[in-house]
């Protein structure tokens, strides 16, 4: 895994939270944590990308100054089960992105295996498809939950 970070946030804390908030099964990903002038934005590619020379899956994140924090994290729309949570720093926004962002990766694998046996083992429950913002979300409130209870 290489780390690419043009933050003030240290490499050591972002491998640190890469390593607390992975899925089981996921490997050969690169990341890119980059300065935004919005409080946060995340995209996971499968196949790489064009600013990326490898063929890993890569995750671009970008994370706001301190200004934008705290802030409510809104369900996304038409999604009544997920979750409405609150970001309290830049930390949490990167927790946040990295186990989102992370748990498509670990849906790319799952859909890559068993596509044609159509089983949602590993997912949570009443989720529908194997590319679901409602599972990402689901996991995402679970890592960071478990991230504030570590701190």
């Amino acid at each position: 895994m290489q780390i690419t970070n043009t933050t003030n946030i240290p490499t050591k804390t972002i491998r640190e939270i890469i390593q607390f908030v992975k899925p089981n099964g996921v490997t050969k990903y690169d990341v890119m944590v980059k300065n935004s002038s919005s409080a946060w934005a995340g995209r996971a590619y499968y196949q790489g990308s064009s600013f990326h020379h490898t063929s890993n899956h890569f995750i671009v994140v970008r994370i706001g100054g301190d200004k934008h924090f705290p802030i409510k994290r809104l369900r996304y729309k038409g999604h009544k089960t997920s979750p409405t949570y609150w970001i309290n720093s830049r930390i949490e926004a990167l927790v946040m992105l990295l186990a989102h962002e992370l748990r498509h990766l670990w849906q790319y694998g799952q859909y890559k295996k068993r596509h044609k046996v159509k089983s949602k083992r590993g997912y949570y429950k009443g989720v529908r498809g194997y590319f679901s913002e409602v599972d990402a979300e689901l996991f995402t409130y679970e890592k960071l939950k478990a991230w504030r209870a570590k701190q």
